[in-house]
């Protein structure tokens, strides 16, 4: 039996100061075949629309099925593997996103606690997906004018999913409001406390009890919700931030170190480095060229 494929993929690249950024969209089109592909590891979140036919993710080395109008908000930082049993017909969207205030977003929206969403058959979220893919391929229009669609039509996606999840959880009793400290509520404030003051010092213990959480727990639960630790989570706050300085201002490599939080330029550097495989400086003049 003939296989037929059809794959369009767009790199976005659309961002809004660094308040959000839009990655690679994809859609995915098969026929009478099975089909399997691997998403790798990537530091931004993933939106997977499943719109026609049964697929397979396999995540931490667990299988799990998805009917078609399922929508999975993915964490960063972890490998997915895709299977779409032999059909008549199979399609999904994919779409990547970060951002500096992504996160508490999608907790304050409720998104986070429900990370898989399942849309009646009367609401297709489609047209949406390839709003964004059409905007993300090259076009003559101006650039601020693309930036405004796509980030649009990305907020009418996460709004389209809000009246798929499930209701809010009725106000704890006063005997249950330890219990509930770990919830949504307490993570959003962990997360608004490291965006608000990134260049402070995070002290992980000193938050976890503020919660009245262990260390551990808060820890796990925040990684979980979010996709990073505490620490590891302020440190990518930190680099993108160091990205729109190098990018915006002429401050020097040390200047954007404190501003940021690193008392030792070195050791800022060594960090930038890690996470975007390039010095600050030769961040900033690929930037310059690519302008």
């Amino acid at each position: 039996m003939k296989l037929h494929i059809q794959h369009r993929l767009a790199e976005a690249c659309i961002s809004w100061g660094d308040y959000l950024r839009l990655g690679a969209v994809s859609f995915l089109q098969l026929q009478q075949e099975s089909y399997a592909c691997t998403l790798e590891a990537q530091p931004e979140y993933l939106l997977l629309y499943v719109k026609e036919v049964t697929m397979y993710l396999v995540r931490n080395r667990v299988e799990a099925m998805y009917s078609a109008g399922s929508l999975l908000l993915l964490p960063p930082e972890e490998e997915y593997r895709l299977h779409f049993a032999r059909e008549k017909q199979a399609s999904a969207y994919w779409l990547s996103f970060s951002g500096f205030s992504i996160t508490k977003l999608l907790v304050d929206s409720g998104l986070m606690n429900q990370p898989v969403f399942h849309t009646p058959p009367d609401c297709d979220l489609s047209y949406l997906f390839e709003g964004i893919l059409r905007q993300s391929l090259p076009s003559p229009a101006d650039p601020r004018t693309v930036s405004l669609n796509s980030m649009g039509l990305f907020m009418q996606l996460l709004a389209a999913i809000v009246p798929h999840t499930k209701p809010a959880q009725p106000k704890p009793t006063p005997e249950k409001i330890i219990e509930c400290k770990c919830t949504t509520k307490a993570l959003a404030y962990a997360v608004h406390l490291i965006q608000d003051d990134i260049a402070a010092p995070l002290d992980v213990e000193e938050l976890a009890r503020s919660l009245q959480m262990s260390t551990s727990h808060f820890i796990r639960t925040f990684k979980t919700q979010v996709g990073y630790s505490p620490l590891a989570y302020q440190t990518r706050l930190r680099i993108e931030r160091a990205k729109d300085l190098l990018q915006a201002t002429d401050l020097r490599v040390s200047e954007i170190a404190q501003r940021i939080g690193y008392q030792n330029p070195m050791y800022f550097s060594s960090t930038f480095k890690k996470h975007t495989g390039m010095t600050p400086l030769e961040y900033r003049e690929k930037s310059s060229l690519a302008s």
